[in-house]
Order: structure tokens, then sequence, then C-alpha cells
């Protein structure tokens, strides 16, 4: 079996969670780490949709934070890689229709985050 090409981390907050404890819900942290490739072996192309909400209680800091995390995202991507962006609020809006990510595309999709 090959390497694993990806490592997931999941730390939450509180020790003990459930029915009995007091706590039945809890905030998680997820991390994703990279393995290295080796040098014969290319990322598969990936295809990413986001559905991003955009009302209310995402005014401020926390829309600009996932504006930044998607400009950031798109810049890693290739052109073999697929993307699009769904926004919602009280209606959902295909505010950047899922395509592979040629350079104009890529601009075109920066621009409009």
């Amino acid at each position: 079996m090959k390497n694993a090409s990806l490592g997931l981390n999941v730390e939450c907050r509180q020790s003990i969670i459930g029915l009995s404890s007091g706590t039945q819900t809890t905030q998680v942290c997820a991390s994703l780490k990279a393995c290295e490739l080796l040098d014969d072996d290319r990322r598969a192309p990936v295809d990413i949709l986001v559905a991003l909400d955009v009302s209310g209680s995402m005014a401020g800091d926390k829309i600009k934070l996932c504006k930044s995390t998607l400009t950031l995202l798109l810049r890693q991507l290739t052109s073999e890689d697929s993307f699009g962006l769904i926004s919602f609020s009280t209606d959902a809006i295909i505010e950047i229709p899922v395509s592979k990510l040629s350079t104009s595309a890529r601009k075109a999709a920066i621009d409009k985050i």
C-alpha cells in the first residue's frame, strides 16, 4: 500500500462530551497536512466547490478572513483543477460556475472574490 499523502489531526475543545457529561456540543480544530510527493508523483487534479456564508453574521473580520483564504487557495490550484463558488444568505447564488482554472479564470475568480 502506498503511503498516505494527506494527514488529518482533529482536536476537541473539551476533553469529554456526551449526553451524561453536561456538554453535548463542542468545537473542533481540524488540521490537514500534505505529505511530500516523490518526484514522479503528481497531485491528482481537484474539483472544489465552495459554499460561502455571506449573511450578516459573517460581517467584518469573518468574511475578510474567508475571502483572503479563498484567494490563497486559488493561487495554489493549477490549471488542471476546477473551482466554483456559491454564496448564500437567504438565497443561494452561483457566483463562479465550476470550471477549470485557466490563467484568465483564476484572475477572474480572484477579482470576483
